[in-house]
C-alpha cells in the first residue's frame, strides 16, 4: 500500500510505543523483525527474545529486503514474523519499551508491522532511529477517532 506517510513527533518509547502497538492491533496481523544471525557477537538477549515469542511464530526466512530496508552485496538477514495479538504486544513491551533499543547485537533489528495482505503499516530502521507509517485515508481517520492521543503524535512526511 502507498497511502500517506507519517512519522512520530515523539520518540517511540514507553506510552508512545505502547500506543503504536495497541493501535496496530486494529490494522495489522503480523509483527516482525530481523536478525543478522551470522554475527558471532549477538547477545543472548537476542535469542531469548526469539524464544520468548516462539509460540506466536509464523515464519522465519532468509531475506535481502524487509520493510524500509535492503541488504547490500547479497547479504541476507533472518526475518521473523509473528502473529500479532494482545499477548504478543505485552510480551514485546516486557522485552523492551523503547523501539529504538531494538538493535543488533542486543536485540533483533527493525521491528515492523504488516497488514494481512503483507504490506507494511509501520516500518523502522532502528540503528538510524527512523520509523514511518504508510496509512490509507480511512486508516488515518479511524486512528484519529479511536486513538486521538496517538494520532496527535503523527506527523506527515513531505
Amino acid at each position: 500500500m502507498t497511502g500517506a506517510y507519517f512519522n512520530l513527533r515523539t520518540r517511540p518509547a514507553g506510552v508512545v510505543f505502547r500506543g503504536l502497538l495497541a493501535a496496530a492491533l486494529d490494522y495489522c496481523s503480523v509483527f516482525g523483525f530481523v536478525i543478522q544471525e551470522d554475527r558471532k557477537h549477538l547477545s543472548p538477549r537476542t535469542f531469548e527474545t526469539v524464544e520468548r515469542l516462539d509460540t506466536h511464530l509464523l515464519s522465519r526466512t532468509w531475506v535481502t529486503e524487509w520493510p524500509n530496508s535492503k541488504a547490500f552485496f547479497g547479504y541476507r538477514v533472518r526475518q521473523y514474523l509473528f502473529e500479532l495479538s494482545p499477548m504478543l504486544v505485552e510480551a514485546v513491551l516486557d522485552i523492551e519499551e523503547d523501539l529504538y533499543a531494538w538493535v543488533n547485537p542486543g536485540l533483533p533489528d527493525d521491528p515492523h508491522l504488516l497488514r494481512s495482505d503483507g504490506s507494511a503499516w509501520f516500518a523502522s530502521t532502528t540503528i538510524e532511529e527512523m520509523s514511518w507509517f504508510d496509512l490509507s485515508s480511512s486508516e488515518l481517520e479511524k486512528i484519529r477517532q479511536d486513538w486521538p492521543t496517538f494520532a496527535a503524535d503523527l506527523e506527515p512526511i513531505d
